[in-house]
């Protein structure tokens, strides 16, 4: 009976001493909703020729697709990047995707909001309905760290990012 009655004390008092770290742990796991905030469009400066279709980039800095309602389109995540071909830093404002980025895979290809494979890819989405105007969101997702000071100092530009581009194959 004693030997119950310590097995029970000690039970407790292993989960009452592992419920703080379980409770930090889900802290420290909280989502990554916590480390973004909103902003307005308008606040970019929106430089469409600040990159041409099919340009290489690599991806610097992503707010993830943290939240995102698939069925409305309702804001774009700013990525910070730099274009392989003119090494300036550029934010690209994209819808948020399940494409994982990682510092061994952030390579991407631009497509313009402006171009007809931009239209073609939505018109196929069937997440869209037909007829439905194309996306064009007034909100925007940034990583809260960095604030809007550090995204103001670079120009930007509107699209899609394609894992893959093969010259010729518009």
């Amino acid at each position: 009976m004693q030997q119950a009655f310590f097995k029970n004390i000690f039970m407790i008092l292993r989960k009452v001493f592992h419920m703080p770290f379980f409770i930090a742990f889900l802290f420290a796991c909280s989502g990554p909703e916590d480390k973004t905030i909103e902003v307005n469009k308008s606040e970019f400066t929106i430089e469409s020729s600040a990159l041409k279709d099919h340009d290489e980039l690599s991806i610097l800095s992503c707010p993830g697709a943290i939240g995102y309602n698939e069925e409305t389109f309702s804001y774009y995540i700013c990525l910070e990047a730099v274009s392989k071909s003119t090494l300036d830093t550029i934010n690209v404002l994209v819808f948020p995707s399940a494409a994982p980025l990682s510092e061994s895979d952030n390579v991407r290809y631009f497509i313009s909001n402006e171009s007809f494979e931009y239209e073609a890819s939505f018109a196929a989405d069937t997440r869209i309905p037909s007829g439905q105007e194309f996306p064009n969101p007034d909100k925007v997702r940034i990583i809260k760290e960095l604030g809007m000071a550090h995204y103001k100092k670079y120009p930007t530009v509107i699209g899609l990012l394609a894992n893959s581009y093969t010259p010729g194959t518009n």
